[in-house]
């Protein structure tokens, strides 16, 4: 496998000068979202986003069933507050 690391859009220096992680600014412009409006929505949004539109989901969608098919072990990693653990118990 080999990592390509992306441009990161002007968007980024947006997030860093108000506040934004540098973690959180990188997600935000990697993702596309652009304004403080679109990342406050984002981060702090009520409503459930469909997961269908997570880059490459097809991908570690066949990958897992490629591996639970051929009985190899999967890692799964989770942080531990209550949706990480939760999460990581379903995914179990």
């Amino acid at each position: 496998m080999k990592w390509i690391k992306r441009p990161v859009s002007d968007s980024y220096e947006l997030f860093v000068k108000n506040g934004y992680s540098r973690v959180i600014a990188t997600t935000l412009a990697t993702s596309g979202i652009s304004t403080l409006e679109d990342a406050k929505e984002f981060l702090e949004s009520k409503k459930l986003h469909n997961p269908a539109l997570i880059r490459n989901i097809e991908d570690a969608i066949s990958i897992m069933e490629k591996f639970i098919e051929t009985k190899e072990r999967i890692c799964i990693f989770g942080d531990y507050d209550a949706d990480g653990t939760t999460a990581t118990a379903i995914a179990f």
